[in-house]
């Protein structure tokens, strides 16, 4: 099943930028992620609701320069 939508208010990069990774990549790649994401697990573990807005604005500025 497809679906064709043509207009959104952001562009969306689907596959087209996508990469293959070697499995020693992944692993890298696997192990930076791992990282972000126990970083952002504390933030919210420390309830530092200063550092997750920052955080967040960064992620929805982006999404609004796309």
């Amino acid at each position: 099943m497809e679906i064709e939508i043509e207009d959104l208010t952001y562009k969306v990069e689907g596959w087209n930028n996508s990469k293959v990774f070697k499995k020693a990549d992944s692993l890298e790649i696997m192990k930076q992620v791992l990282k972000y994401y126990n970083e952002l697990k504390s933030i919210l573990n420390a309830g530092d609701t200063l550092e997750w807005k920052k955080r967040i604005s960064k992620k929805r500025n982006l999404e609004n320069f796309l």
